[in-house]
């Protein structure tokens, strides 16, 4: 069953608030609607519980909606949602650059609430899905964090994170390292070897390939390397095992 999605939706005409609520609760009932009816009312909601997202007209006595935006993503990245009859480009354009996920123009046909309802409900399991990723990617990074081997990440030829264990090994310390050449870590002689299993995706879980490497204090130390192709920040990247 779909989980309960809890709106705060703001505006200064307590008539539209009316409307918002009843319809977008019979849209969808998973959906449930607390109206505040003032920018200062909503900071005050939200400083006091979460909500699973925000719904804000623009025009608004004092704060319009693009500041009360600037203000709540000061305290939660709650999902926010300009919803406006006054809009504009110009206003879309400055709502996104605050940090406003979506931008939706008040339009007086029925169906239009059922749009309304689809959008909040994209938006909120987006951003619920995002967060679940950032847990399970830290809990992951913890696992490898403490791990007896080697594990390093390289994307682009770049190290884009080494674990504790790979730093001990080589003397470099992770801050170091990270966003450097993989290469230059290695020995001038295996490095246009290293280079060609790359590039020919010979590096591989099941095939480990022998290496030098050089420690930072320029010892030189021989390893074996296997990896995995993985998603790394939305993009290819290969995970390493030493």
């Amino acid at each position: 069953m779909p989980d309960e999605i809890r709106i705060l939706h703001v505006d200064d005409d307590p008539s539209h608030l009316q409307v918002v609520k009843l319809i977008l609760e019979r849209a969808d009932p998973h959906i449930h609607v607390e109206s505040a009816g003032d920018p200062h009312d909503a900071l005050r909601r939200i400083a006091e519980a979460p909500v699973d997202c925000v719904v804000t007209d623009y025009m608004m006595p004092d704060i319009n909606g693009i500041q009360l935006a600037t203000r709540i993503r000061q305290s939660t990245d709650a999902p926010i949602i300009l919803y406006t009859g006054q809009g504009s480009e110009e206003i879309a354009e400055e709502a996104f650059t605050v940090g406003v996920d979506d931008y939706i123009r008040k339009e007086p046909e029925a169906g239009h609430y059922q749009v309304l309802a689809r959008r909040i409900r994209a938006a909120v399991e987006k951003h619920r899905a995002e967060a679940e990723l950032r847990a399970s990617e830290e809990n992951y990074r913890n696992v490898i964090e403490r791990a007896n081997f080697g594990v390093i990440v390289t994307q682009d030829g770049l190290l884009r994170f080494a674990n504790r264990r790979m730093t001990e090994m080589t003397g470099y310390p992770q801050e170091e390292v990270v966003g450097t050449p993989f290469i230059d870590y290695l020995h001038p002689d295996d490095r246009t070897e290293a280079l060609e299993a790359y590039r020919n995706r010979d590096i591989s879980e099941d095939t480990y390939f022998p290496f030098r490497v050089i420690t930072r204090g320029g010892e030189t130390r021989w390893i074996e390397i296997n990896g995995v192709i993985i998603d790394w920040g939305g993009r290819e990247a290969t995970l390493h095992f030493i």
